[in-house]
């Protein structure tokens, strides 16, 4: 399936959507092409204007293309969702499929290491990402738009209001596990 790009500006945010071909690996490589292109153009067209840019981490093709504003003089911050070497190589992959990952995780996470600023879910994120370069970052935690909850309604059978608690992350004790087990205990029934 081939996804057409677009862009749109949203009160002075303009957003870039690349075009790829979605068939494995030929999607990687179409969107690399689109992201570079598209960038170029961009910064073709912004140079003498103040840019900023805010990429997701975990995606090589953006990366790519995220670092390469950085060498014409562009501050680039990433957005670390995941740290992804973690993300990548995590459950039982055999095979090409295994080694593919593995590479692909490896060199996410290089990339990782080069941008300016970092905008991070946790404080154990900084210490596997930023620790040795202490570049500016931001601990984005426990937010939520509240209104992504309007109109639902989460009761029990007997009709009566109960918490709930969500959990974003690895069941590992630097990402919180700790503090979701503690939670639970704090729920009623």
């Amino acid at each position: 399936t081939y996804y057409r790009g677009c862009e749109e500006n949203v009160n002075g945010i303009h957003f870039q959507y690349v075009s790829f071909v979605n068939v494995p690996i030929i999607k990687n490589i179409s969107a690399a092409i689109s992201m570079k292109s598209a960038v170029k153009k961009y910064y073709e067209k912004h140079k003498n204007d103040y840019i900023s840019v805010l990429a997701d981490s975990l995606t090589i093709e953006v990366s790519k293309s995220a670092l390469w504003l950085q060498k014409q003089g562009v501050q680039i911050a990433a957005i670390v969702t995941d740290i992804p070497l973690i993300a990548e190589t995590m459950g039982s992959r055999g095979g090409l499929h295994g080694l593919y990952s593995e590479i692909y995780g490896k060199k996410a996470n290089a990339l990782l290491l080069q941008y300016d600023k970092y905008i991070l879910l946790s404080e154990h994120m900084n210490e596997v990402v930023n620790l040795k370069k202490h570049k500016p970052y931001m601990i984005m935690e426990c937010i939520v738009d509240e209104g992504l909850f309007d109109g639902v309604e989460c009761r029990q059978k007997d009709g009566q209001g109960r918490p709930v608690v969500m959990y974003a992350g690895k069941f590992y004790r630097e990402c919180g596990v700790i503090e979701l087990a503690k939670a639970a205990s704090d729920l009623k029934d």
